[in-house]
């Protein structure tokens, strides 16, 4: 039998009971496509106006009060909500220190991590030269490491040889968000590290 949809109405009230019964399994659901213009789950809310859509990034981060990558900053504070390793610019480190190396051994260079003041994602750049070469300009600055995901290095040169009494070290943080400062102008815009 096949059953008509022009028989499906009901003039005294108006209902269309085959195709209610019909249209709540057939069309219930969640909206799942978000960027599309379109009421997929026919609830006449269309993309991020719809709270099925409250989970899509882009439709996250159409609101300044929540925290669409899970970083701990809402969105309105975050540099990059949708990236869940970084939400602020590094700061300037404060202190690298060097612990001594044994006879011939290498020492350990280590700094504050800043992963809390600016997101996991954060990387570092080392730089180095040494304390006889050591002047207002920094002279003899090379890039010890670039990039590195660790808050400490390990530096293999030894202090005393090869004419030199000693190293100097600076450091900056770096993620998505932008590079933090050196915190010594000259090397601002150098490209010891890039």
């Amino acid at each position: 039998m096949i059953w008509e949809l022009s028989q499906d109405h009901d003039p005294a009230t108006g209902d269309e009971p085959l195709l209610d019964a019909l249209a709540g399994p057939l069309c219930s659901g969640r909206e799942t496509i978000c960027d599309d213009g379109a009421d997929n789950d026919a609830d006449t809310l269309t993309d991020c106006a719809d709270p099925d859509c409250d989970a899509a990034m882009h439709c996250c981060l159409l609101h300044p009060d929540r925290d669409c990558d899970g970083d701990g900053a809402l969105n309105a504070a975050d540099c990059a909500p949708d990236d869940g390793g970084a939400f602020a610019v590094p700061e300037r480190l404060v202190l690298a220190v060097r612990k001594p190396a044994a006879a011939g051994g290498a020492a350990e260079i280590s700094w504050t991590d800043l992963a809390a003041q600016a997101g996991a994602g954060i990387l570092y750049d080392l730089a180095s030269g040494t304390i006889a070469a050591l002047g207002p300009a920094f002279p003899g600055a090379a890039c010890l490491s670039d990039d590195g995901p660790a808050a400490s290095y390990t530096d293999g040169r030894s202090a005393g040889g090869g004419g030199t009494d000693g190293f100097w070290y600076l450091v900056r943080g770096e993620n998505v968000c932008g590079q933090g400062p050196y915190g010594r102008a000259p090397l601002e815009g150098a490209a010891v590290c890039d």
